[in-house]
């Protein structure tokens, strides 16, 4: 995948640069004909997300105190919500001319700038959604015995 421009900007330095960010794990790039794709997906809770709605649904099921299992439920989808912004899916597509590689490879490095962001506010959301998750733990443990 040799693709250059005449600025000096290839394929292959575009690759270069998505290893370099750490995006590599989260990219596919690929050449349709003339048409070069990259397929960036990146869900840094997806864990938690399974787990928050792993606790939604147990919350929903349970016979215990319906206002607290309630207010539970809210703000789990309020935990969802925040943690659906962490997550990214981008589709680049550009045609391998000069113009297009340097565009690729600008808009690359704004995601790795808009990757690192969403990585900083996903530690900080896991700290709260782990905080939150031992106290409906506890919750369902005390119902349990109850």
């Amino acid at each position: 995948m040799k693709s250059r421009g005449s600025d000096g900007i290839t394929l292959d330095s575009i690759i270069k640069a998505l290893n370099d960010m750490g995006l590599d794990a989260h990219t596919k790039v690929s050449s349709l004909g003339s048409i070069i794709k990259i397929e960036i997906k990146f869900d840094p809770l997806e864990r938690e997300r399974r787990a928050l709605n792993a606790y939604k649904a147990s919350l929903r099921s349970s016979n215990q105190n319906r206002d607290i299992s309630g207010q539970l439920i809210q703000q789990i989808d309020h935990f969802l919500k925040r943690v659906e912004s962490t997550r990214m899916e981008k589709v680049l597509v550009a045609a391998p001319s000069q113009e297009g590689l340097r565009l690729l490879l600008d808009q690359v490095m704004r995601i790795g700038k808009e990757m690192i962001d969403k990585r900083r506010e996903a530690d900080e959301l896991r700290k709260l959604i782990r905080l939150f998750l031992s106290y409906v733990r506890e919750y369902a443990r005390a119902s349990d015995n109850d």
